[in-house]
């Protein structure tokens, strides 16, 4: 069942309630709302749509409360995208996304940011691909 959205909009978040009563056991999920559009809503089936969902919280009430303690996804993307950002203009001595772009551009530059970021990298859980998807994307979703 569908109740709230992510930060950005892009996410649907759901509750599962195959397991009602017993709502400790409900798990919040989300999909791409933007997968929806690729369903057809005649013949789609529950399971194409479970393959599209990720896990988010074990219920409601711990999802509620990582969300006050600032311990939800959303929360923890903005801190993280925060401390990359510091980083970037405090180590690196970036100020704006043009200047961080065409250093990403070229290999050894772009291994240099990613050696600076990699606490950050480590204390928030970032992969890889999510790193290299999050400085590509601070164009858009940033302040500089």
């Amino acid at each position: 069942m569908p109740f709230a959205w992510d930060k950005e909009s892009y996410f649907i978040r759901c509750i599962r309630l195959e397991k009602m009563p017993e709502e400790e056991k409900c798990g919040i999920y989300q999909i791409d709302h933007e997968v929806l559009f690729d369903f057809d809503e005649d013949t789609v089936t529950p399971e194409e749509i479970e393959q599209c969902m990720e896990f988010v919280s074990e219920n409601l009430l711990t999802y509620l409360d990582e969300i006050l303690h600032d311990r939800d996804c959303d929360s923890l993307r903005e801190a993280s995208q925060k401390a990359v950002l510091r980083a970037l203009k405090e180590e690196c001595g970036f100020q704006n996304y043009d200047q961080l772009s065409d250093k990403m551009e070229i290999d050894e530059e772009f291994d240099k940011i990613i050696t600076v970021l990699r606490p950050i990298q480590e204390q928030y859980s970032i992969s890889d691909d999510d790193l290299e998807e999050m400085l590509w994307g601070m164009e858009y979703s940033v302040d500089w």
